[in-house]
């Protein structure tokens, strides 16, 4: 089987401290890719990215040089950092041509083989269930007044559970008890938003998340319009910050099934499949804050397969006072991925 994408888009969101002014220029393997001149007007992570550059396989540096004016205070950056590409990781997950269930099985024999055995971080449970769902679809269909996707009926042939070392459990519904949000009596009295409450009551939750309180990823075939649309809206949801989190296209429009079902990964397993491929393959080189899991420079983890892959910028302050930039991916992190932030 071939398969083929093109290289994707890299970009970098902003976290600076308010009223923090920052003039950078970047350079990628020697060559300009854009600058950012930008006034912090706030201490959040800015949902528009200041710059957007190809990184593509094989990159060997990425570098800014500019300057950050804090507290009144002038630093000069002038920082090169030494790419660790991530795609051997992630590339399966993008490949067009590659069924859901052959990505979800490439996920557990990385986990299998990245982990530990015996204190594995992240573990999945994936087992063919040996069972004919035909009915169970037909009667679901019914039910709801829908045609389930392809890719999520191939899916829910199996039984899957994603275990976290954070003691987060996530749990796949079976084709035979799908339920409308109304049915899942756990996320009563989330939220009194009307409109909220209007938008997921024909949600349809896919997997459960229990552990730091209840989370779901579902699916609501109505959309942003409220009508049935080809594809409806994937989203995820926490009941610490109740808005959906749709999973959208740079464009808007929202994702297809093969697209959305990926995301799952994304969000809890990838990141630390990531730390795990750290501690396996760079233990040598690279070293960490005493609080985090982002290298220090000169290394940085990049992924050339996303094709859409976002990094937060931002900058740490030493004990001597000096402002040093902190470059990471925030594309699988749970709390940062989603389009709204």
């Amino acid at each position: 089987m071939s398969v083929s994408r093109e290289d994707g888009t890299s970009q970098i969101h902003l976290w600076l401290k308010k009223q923090s002014e920052l003039s950078l220029e970047f350079f990628v393997d020697g060559d300009t890719v854009g600058s950012i001149s930008y006034v912090a007007k706030e201490h959040r992570l800015v949902q528009k990215p200041a710059i957007s550059f190809d990184i593509k396989e094989g990159v060997k540096s990425i570098k800014m040089v500019g300057t950050l004016v804090k507290n009144g205070e002038c630093f000069t950056i002038n920082q090169r950092f030494e790419p660790i590409d991530v795609r051997q990781i992630t590339k399966v997950l993008y490949e067009q041509n590659v069924s859901i269930v052959e990505k979800y099985k490439n996920v557990v024999e990385l986990i299998e083989s990245l982990t530990d055995e015996d204190d594995p971080s992240t573990s999945i449970s994936f087992e063919h269930s040996n069972h004919d769902f035909t009915a169970a679809w037909q009667e679901q269909e019914e039910k709801f007044g829908v045609i389930f996707p392809d890719a999520l009926k191939e899916l829910l042939d199996y039984e899957i559970t994603i275990d976290e070392y954070s003691n987060e459990s996530h749990h796949f519904r079976t084709p035979s008890n799908l339920g409308d949000f109304s049915e899942e009596n756990r996320f009563d009295g989330w939220t009194d938003d009307e409109e909220i409450i209007a938008f997921y009551k024909d949600a349809i939750p896919i997997v459960i998340e229990v552990g730091d309180g209840y989370g779901m990823f579902a699916w609501a075939p109505k959309g942003l319009g409220g009508e049935f649309t080809d594809t409806g809206v994937w989203f995820y949801t926490h009941q610490e910050g109740f808005e959906p989190e749709m999973l959208l296209n740079p464009d808007g429009s929202a994702m297809t099934a093969d697209k959305a079902l990926i995301y799952p990964l994304i969000i809890n397993v990838i990141e630390s499949l990531i730390e795990d491929l750290a501690e396996r393959d760079y233990a040598d080189i690279l070293t960490f804050p005493k609080w985090g899991s982002v290298p220090l420079p000169p290394h940085l983890f990049v992924d050339s397969a996303h094709p859409n892959c976002r990094y937060q910028l931002s900058f740490d302050e030493t004990d001597d006072g000096v402002s040093v930039p902190r470059l990471s991916i925030i594309s699988y992190n749970k709390y940062k991925f989603a389009n709204k932030y």
